[in-house]
């Protein structure tokens, strides 16, 4: 029997700052925590910071200072509260 690794896709996340500037880090999002990326999101969201380790640094962002956050590609499993398959206009 042949063991699986588990696949992996790259996340990039894009940290709008409310003074305008913004940051992008990339992540590896194993297989089997692609359903749980979206609860650890909203985990995230609900916290007064959000912790990147980064090599050997901890960068922690005060969440009063972030105006949006941008993941790509989308998360397979989205909370219920998200409105799916939105366009621009």
């Amino acid at each position: 029997m042949i063991n699986e690794i588990p696949e992996s896709r790259i996340v990039r996340m894009t940290i709008c700052y409310i003074n305008g500037e913004s940051d992008c880090f990339e992540f590896d999002s194993p297989q089997e925590e692609k359903a749980l990326l979206a609860s650890h999101i909203q985990r995230v969201l609900n916290s007064k910071e959000l912790m990147l380790e980064i090599g050997d640094r901890l960068l922690v962002i005060p969440m009063q200072n972030v105006q949006k956050i941008e993941l790509s590609p989308v998360p397979l499993k989205l909370p219920d509260i998200a409105i799916r398959n939105v366009r621009a206009c």
